[in-house]
C-alpha cells in the first residue's frame, strides 16, 4: 500500500485517476470529532477560569477554601467513574453519534445549571451531571477511530481528537475571562451552554456510524479504510487479559493526575506567582500541548512504537513538573505547564492507541469505559489533593507538583515495559 498524508486528495483517487475524493474520515468525521473535544473540555475546564472570579467564589461562600474549590473538580470526576462502564456499554448498543447527539445536549442544560446556582450544592449539581454526560466522550471517541481509520493511522486520530483536549482550555481561558468582563460570572457560564447545544447540529447533520452508513464517502476510501482493519472474534471482554492494555491504564491514569492536577490549578497558580494576564499565558500553556500532541502522534505512527513515544514523553512531564515546582517568572512558568501538558498529551493519546491494539472491536467501548474509570478514579482526586497539599504549605505549590511528577514517572515506567515487548516481539 502507498505511503498516505492525512487528509489527502491523492490517496482517494481510484484506478482510472478520473475523480479525486476527499478524505472523508480527516475532513468531515476528524472535524466534528475535534470540535466534539473542544467544546467537552471548555466546559470541564471552563470552571478553572470562573474560579478566578472573586464575585463568584463569594456568592457560593467558598472564597478562601481551596479545598472546597477543589472538591467542584473532584465531583466532576466521580460523576465520570460512576457513569463510565455504563456510557461505554451505551456506546457499543447504540452508536458514538447518538451518544455525542444526547451528550452535548446534557452539556448544555449541565452549564444552564451552573449559571443559575446561588449556592454550593447548585454548582456540584451542576458538575456532578456535567461529569455524567461527558463520560460518553472517550467511548465514542475510541469507536469512531476504530471504525473509522486503519491501523496506522489510529493515534494520529486519537491525537487529532485529542487537540480539543488542550484547545477546549486555550480558547476557555480567554472567552470565559471576557465573557466574565462583560457580563459577570453567570454570563461565561450561558455562554459555555450556548455553544454545547449548537454542537448537536454538525454531529447529527455531518457523521455516521460507519464509512458504509456515510453518502459522501467514496469505495476507495471503504476499501482503505477496510483493509487495514482485520476483524477480530475474541470476546467483547478479552481485553482484561492482556497486561498491556492494563499498562495502558496505569499510563492513562498518571496523564489524568496531570491532567486534572494542572488544568485545574493553573491559572491560580499563575495568578499567584504574579502573571499580570493569566488568560494569555494560560492560553499559551494549552497551545503548546496542542503542538506536542500533534508531534507525538506522528511519530507514534510512523516509528510504530507508541509506548516508546509515551514513555518518553511522560518522563520529560516528570522534569519539567520538577522545574514547576521550583518556580520562575510566569513566562518561564507558562512554558514549563505547556511540556507537561503536552506530556500528558501524548501519553493519554498512546494509552488510547494501545487500547485499540488489545480490545477487540465489539468490546472497544467497554474497554473504554473500564480504562476511563480507573483514570477518573484517580485523577479526580489530584484537584483536591492538590488544594490540601497547597493549603499545607502555605500556600506553596511545590509539594503539590511534585507529587504530580512521582505519577509521571510511575507511567513512563509502565508504558518503558510495554516498549520492551514492542521491541522484543513478546
Amino acid at each position: 500500500m502507498s505511503s498516505h498524508i492525512p487528509g489527502s486528495l491523492s490517496s482517494q483517487q481510484p484506478a482510472g485517476g478520473a475523480h479525486l475524493h476527499p478524505a472523508i474520515r480527516w475532513w468531515v468525521m476528524g472535524s466534528v470529532l475535534l470540535v466534539l473535544w473542544v467544546v467537552a473540555n471548555l466546559d470541564k475546564v471552563g470552571l478553572s477560569v470562573i474560579v478566578t472570579n472573586h464575585d463568584y467564589l463569594k456568592a457560593l461562600g467558598i472564597a478562601g477554601a481551596p479545598v472546597r474549590v477543589g472538591l467542584l473538580f473532584t465531583a466532576f470526576t466521580v460523576a465520570t467513574v460512576a457513569s463510565s462502564v455504563l456510557a461505554g456499554w451505551a456506546v457499543d448498543r447504540w452508536g458514538s453519534r447518538h451518544a455525542a447527539a444526547v451528550g452535548a445536549t446534557l452539556w448544555g442544560v449541565a452549564m444552564a445549571v451552573g449559571a443559575m446556582a446561588s449556592t454550593y450544592g447548585g454548582a456540584m449539581a451542576s458538575r456532578l451531571l456535567l461529569g455524567m454526560a461527558e463520560a460518553v466522550v472517550w467511548p465514542l471517541t475510541n469507536r469512531w477511530v476504530r471504525h473509522w481509520y486503519p491501523a496506522q493511522e489510529r493515534t494520529r486520530a486519537q491525537a487529532l481528537a485529542l487537540m480539543g483536549l488542550f484547545l477546549g482550555p486555550a480558547i476557555a481561558g480567554p472567552l470565559l475571562a471576557g465573557a466574565m468582563t462583560a457580563g459577570g460570572w453567570r454570563t461565561a457560564f450561558w455562554v459555555s451552554a450556548a455553544i454545547s447545544v449548537a454542537l448537536v447540529f454538525p454531529v447529527i447533520g455531518l457523521t455516521r456510524e460507519t464509512p458504509a452508513d456515510h453518502p459522501w464517502v467514496s469505495g476507495a476510501e471503504r476499501a482503505r479504510i477496510a483493509d487495514t482493519s482485520p476483524a477480530q472474534a475474541e470476546s467483547a471482554w478479552a481485553f482484561l487479559g492482556q497486561g498491556p492494555y492494563w499498562a495502558a491504564v496505569i499510563a492513562y491514569v498518571s496523564a489524568g493526575i496531570l491532567f486534572f492536577g494542572v488544568s485545574s490549578w493553573l491559572p491560580t497558580y499563575l495568578q499567584h506567582r504574579g502573571a499580570g494576564n493569566v488568560g494569555a499565558w494560560t492560553g499559551l500553556a494549552w497551545g503548546m500541548a496542542c503542538l506536542g500532541l500533534l508531534v507525538a502522534g506522528t511519530i507514534a505512527d510512523k516509528t510504530r512504537r507508541p509506548a516508546a513515544t509515551g514513555s518518553l514523553a511522560l518522563a520529560a512531564g516528570a522534569i519539567f513538573l520538577a522545574a514547576l515546582a521550583r518556580g520562575g517568572a510566569p513566562g518561564w512558568m507558562a512554558v514549563a505547564a505547556g511540556v507537561v501538558l503536552a506530556a500528558d498529551g501524548a501519553a493519554t493519546a498512546i494509552s488510547q492507541a494501545l487500547l485499540q491494539r488489545y480490545a477487540p472491536a465489539a468490546g472497544v467501548g467497554r474497554a473504554t469505559g473500564v480504562l476511563v474509570t480507573c483514570g477518573s478514579l484517580v485523577g479526580g482526586l489530584a484537584p483536591t489533593a492538590m488544594g490540601w497539599l497547597v493549603q499545607h504549605a502555605g500556600g506553596s505549590f511545590a509539594s503539590a507538583f511534585l507529587a504530580l511528577g512521582a505519577a509521571a514517572a510511575v507511567g513512563a515506567t509502565a508504558l518503558a515495559w510495554v516498549w520492551t515487548t514492542e521491541t522484543t516481539g513478546r
